[in-house]
């Protein structure tokens, strides 16, 4: 009997390792003018950046993401507190459309993403604060650079020819959707020899077999428990999973993998890459708004960088080295823009 090779791998599908179960969730982070950044804000927030990714909640992040998102997180802070200065007042009822069209953008109720944000530890205040962030910073913006925009005939112009020339957009592979059968066997590394010699031939058989149906069927036949037909994400699985999947062909299978509940095989049944979504031809008036929209997200970064180098930012502990970091960053940016009269971020701190 050819020797089965096994693998030791302590997870089965979409199971992920908690690495933050044990982070206390209270404590201050940063602290942004008056307003505070705790570890559960922080929390929530990567837990949402890895759902967005396509990952499990939990699943653990690279130190320069945790630091971008911690960033991200204080210019909100300077957002709302810049908007509330200049007495931009955004209703609840706003940010609660703004909620209902993310879930529609995702094809899901809007029951139904709160549901499952909060079985990820998120909370629906997480999503109203940074939606509400988003809504006062455009319309701070509007007012503020709205009426100095300048657009021209010739940039229409450009615009609509850059959009012809523009390749169509390609899905990144996190968004692969992966079908996978997997068939279980009864037997563990201290089972008896007699199992191993009953099961050994069985799993070698099953091992070689190609396609979906054929695998589901001997697997049977062969005594196992299968799972049959479940779709996922590639971006969803887990990295170690992620990397064998990829390296599988479909309608062939993995190599044997010891767990708890025994050996498993896994088919890889098929990989389907989605379509992106098809951009509708641009027109004069959307090409306006398009060249708009980009000369207002440059005033936008403008503003923003003055924000950061007028506010009172005070990091703790551990985060004060990227905390220097990112303020020499933005006092390069500032000084490298004209400063005329007196800009709302130097009364944030009165």
């Amino acid at each position: 009997m050819r020797r089965i090779c096994l693998f030791l791998l302590g997870f089965c599908f979409l199971a992920c390792t908690n690495a933050h179960a044990a982070i206390p969730s209270t404590g201050i982070i940063v602290i942004v003018n008056k307003d505070i950044i705790t570890v559960n804000d922080v929390n929530q927030r990567i837990r949402l950046a890895n759902l967005s990714m396509g990952k499990p909640a939990m699943d653990p992040i690279p130190n320069e993401m945790r630091k971008k998102i911690i960033q991200g997180m204080i210019d909100e802070c300077l957002q709302l507190q810049v908007a509330k200065l200049k007495k931009i007042v955004i209703k609840d009822a706003d940010v609660e459309r703004a909620l209902e069209d993310l879930a529609k953008d995702n094809k899901i109720s809007l029951s139904e993403m709160l549901k499952m944000l909060k079985a990820n530890g998120i909370s629906k205040q997480t999503m109203m604060t940074r939606l509400k962030a988003q809504i006062s910073w455009a319309r701070y913006i509007r007012e503020m650079y709205g009426p100095l925009v300048r657009i021209s005939d010739k940039d229409v112009d450009a615009a609509l020819t850059a959009a012809k020339e523009e390749k169509p957009e390609q899905l990144p592979p996190e968004y692969m959707n992966i079908t996978l059968c997997q068939a279980i066997f009864p037997i563990k590394p201290d089972s008896p020899e007699e199992m191993m010699m009953l099961y050994g031939p069985r799993i070698e058989e099953v091992h070689q077999i190609k396609g979906c149906a054929p695998f589901l069927k001997a697997a049977r036949e062969s005594g196992a428990k299968v799972d049959e037909n479940r779709v996922v994400r590639l971006g969803q699985l887990p990295d170690a999973l992620k990397e064998m999947v990829q390296k599988t062909k479909a309608g062939t299978c993995m190599q044997p993998v010891m767990t708890p509940d025994g050996l498993v095989l896994t088919m890889v049944c098929s990989k389907i890459m989605p379509k992106a979504p098809q951009q509708q031809p641009l027109t004069r008036d959307t090409a306006f708004n398009v060249v708009e929209q980009r000369e207002l997200g440059k005033r936008a970064a403008q503003e923003m960088a003055k924000l950061q180098t007028a506010a009172y930012i005070e990091w703790k502990d551990s985060d004060k080295k990227a905390a220097q970091k990112m303020a020499k960053l933005q006092t390069a940016a500032f000084m490298k823009q004209e400063e005329s009269g007196k800009r709302p971020e130097q009364e944030l701190q009165n």
